[in-house]
């Protein structure tokens, strides 16, 4: 009886063949990296493979490099955050910086006065908007009630702020200049009216000594009164790289040597001020900055104030152009855009954005904040404490920057430090005077050192930390990736096309054969 041949499947076959040819890959995969790990430079890999070692062994080799790779790892990741969070350093500088190399600080002064009693000035109603000519304010108030404030509270009444006249308002409202100094000189200048110029702030109208003309500091000046903040130009002088050594004629003015002084002498206003105190405010600021509210230092009469300046200067080395901000964790003029003002500064950024939040919040500005010329301005009411609005803004403000300081990072205003920047500390000492109130301000010293704001760790510095971590913990180098490369893609590549040319030959040969003998 003939044997009965049972078909096979096709599908059998297929299959069968598919696992077979799985098997070969894995089995040249499991080769290649078996030949790796045995010649391999990383260590420790070369007692994980081979026959002539126990289990045990290679289990305590496995955990020996597994606990190396996991330290090397929180290694590595802890000198990225270094890197990702202070790639930079604060030095000292070797070079000593001179007075004449740095801009002398603006000086801003305002009366403890709001209003003046001897001016005289236009109102408007609230009811009809007619205006009403008043003589003079002392003798309207006289009129109304023997007491300054209870009279200029009747003015609540009168839409002051919301009048576009600003700028006439205040200058028939506030302190005449005149009658604030009685003596002032830089070097051999001796006019007040040059060396001080009116600008406009909180309530009252200051007046400023070297700060920069508004057509310097502001994109559109076309809101700012035509009386105020005028200056001379800026002359051979930069943010960034300060005074062109050759030229003596400059602007904004700095000092040739710490001798140099800015003295002034003031008058009481007891008998021309009308609600507030007989005192000064002074604010000692970089010129770029168009300072609002300069309360820093409050002035007493009758005593003589010596204000010595210790500049911090801040040099930022132009490496740092390429890092973002907030790596660098401060701006060069082409990071940050303002739409107010032309030159960055803390000051400005906050006030810029003060004036956009109190916008959105309160559909107003102060007229004391950049605004564009068709924006509302808030009326008086606004800036009373019955008007809350701009007064919660400015808590908001109060909060988010305590918040920085607490380490929140809560920001409404994105505005980090210059990266090259002068700030002034100020030395004051005071004696009585028994007279007038007179105020000397000078540089402390001849010279001062600056720091220097360096790259601490660059893209060369983290490899080279990461590569001697890889290289002390697991023996990994360039070369070692290199051969990785050369196991893993080229001797595979190299194994499977010659098998695969055996395998052609061996075709080829069969084919010879069988011709042969069909002949």
């Amino acid at each position: 009886m003939s044997g009965v041949t049972i078909p096979i499947p096709e599908e059998n076959n297929k299959d069968e063949t598919k696992i077979k040819k799985k098997s070969a890959f894995l089995g040249h995969i499991s080769q290649n990296v078996s030949e790796f790990m045995n010649n391999s430079s990383i260590h420790g890999l070369k007692y994980l493979v081979g026959n002539d070692r126990t289990l045990l062994e290679k289990i305590l080799w496995a955990l020996v490099v597994l606990i190396s790779i996991c330290t090397c790892s929180l290694l590595v990741k802890s000198t990225w955050r270094k890197w990702e969070e202070t790639p930079t350093i604060l030095s000292f500088s070797q070079t000593p910086v001179h007075p004449w190399d740095i801009p002398f600080p603006a000086v801003t002064i305002c009366p403890g006065y709001i209003y003046n009693k001897e001016s005289n000035f236009t109102f408007r109603y609230f009811g009809n908007g007619e205006s009403v000519k008043v003589g003079n304010v002392s003798s309207y108030c006289n009129e109304k009630t023997t007491n300054c404030r209870s009279c200029f509270n009747e003015f609540q009444l009168f839409d002051f702020f919301e009048n576009p006249d600003v700028e006439n308002f205040f200058s028939q409202t506030s302190i005449f200049p005149e009658q604030i100094f009685s003596y002032c000189s830089w070097n051999s200048d001796e006019d007040c009216q040059k060396l001080f110029s009116p600008v406009l702030a909180q309530m009252t109208v200051c007046h400023s000594f070297n700060m920069l003309d508004k057509n310097d500091i502001f994109r559109n000046v076309s809101y700012v009164p035509n009386t105020f903040a005028n200056q001379p130009k800026i002359f051979h002088w930069t943010l960034n790289k300060n005074y062109d050594a050759t030229n003596e004629d400059v602007y904004p003015r700095r000092s040739e040597s710490a001798k140099d002084i800015l003295y002034f002498s003031l008058n009481s206003l007891k008998e021309v001020g009308c609600i507030g105190s007989d005192t000064f405010t002074i604010k000692l600021h970089h010129p770029v900055d168009f300072a609002t509210r300069p309360h820093d230092i409050n002035l007493n009469i009758n005593k003589t104030y010596n204000i010595l300046i210790t500049p911090n200067i801040i040099v930022s080395s132009d490496i740092l152009r390429t890092y973002s901000p907030q790596r660098k964790k401060c701006f060069f003029p082409e990071d940050r855009y303002l739409h107010f003002y032309k030159i960055y500064s803390v000051q400005n950024c906050k006030s810029e954005c003060l004036a956009n939040h109190t916008l959105k919040i309160c559909g107003c500005v102060p007229y004391y904040l950049p605004h564009n010329k068709t924006t509302r301005l808030c009326a008086r009411g606004y800036m009373s404490e019955g008007g809350s609005c701009l007064f919660k803004v400015e808590e908001m403000f109060l909060q988010s920057e305590a918040g920085i300081r607490n380490g929140s990072h809560l920001s409404l205003c994105n505005c980090l430090p210059p990266c090259n920047w002068v700030s002034y500390n100020v030395d004051i000492r005071s004696t009585d005077s028994g007279g007038k109130t007179h105020v000397l301000i000078y540089f402390k010293e001849a010279e001062f050192i600056a720091l220097e704001r360096q790259e601490l760790f660059g893209d060369v510095n983290f490899w080279a930390n990461c590569g001697g971590l890889v290289g002390l913990f697991i023996g990994f180098s360039v070369v070692s990736f290199v051969e990785i490369l050369y196991y893993l893609v080229f001797r595979w590549m190299y194994n499977f096309g010659r098998r695969l040319l055996q395998r052609l030959n061996l075709n080829r040969h069969v084919i010879f054969i069988t011709m042969l003998f069909s002949v």
